[in-house]
């Protein structure tokens, strides 16, 4: 859901934001960024299949092995005849919404009774707290 509101609503936005003639250098800027999120989104969405698939093995890969192992399975599916055109277009939608989620999160900064990983608790031993 949030990939494909991602996916439709900036540049709707950016349209909008550019009727007016301050707006069109942000418009440009959004749309910038916008095609940079879709282009990213399937690489960050092998990254996270390369991880999951070496997590379930319990293993702990080097970054590097397991985006190449995940872009090797992505690009194996997505070169199918016919459903690759549509998986890709998926991955790209829930990449998007992973990369949204992610910086939603990071930017709005803890709200009130949360906390932000590696917080310092008045002496709480954290990493016993997050092994």
């Amino acid at each position: 859901g949030v990939g494909l509101v991602a996916m439709v609503a900036t540049p709707i936005i950016a349209v909008i934001v550019a009727v007016t003639l301050i707006g069109i250098p942000l418009a440009l800027l959004m749309f910038l960024v916008w095609g940079l999120a879709m282009y990213f989104s399937k690489i960050l969405f092998s990254h996270y299949l390369g991880r999951t698939l070496f997590a379930r093995a319990g293993r702990q890969p080097h970054f590097a092995l397991s985006l190449l192992v995940g872009l090797l399975i992505v690009l194996t599916v997505t070169s199918v005849p016919l459903i690759g055109g549509i998986v890709g277009f998926l991955l790209t939608i829930t990449g998007l919404g992973m990369l949204a989620i992610f910086l939603w999160g990071r930017f709005r900064g803890p709200r009130f009774g949360e906390e932000r990983f590696g917080e310092d608790r008045g002496g709480e031993d954290l990493e016993a707290r997050y092994p």
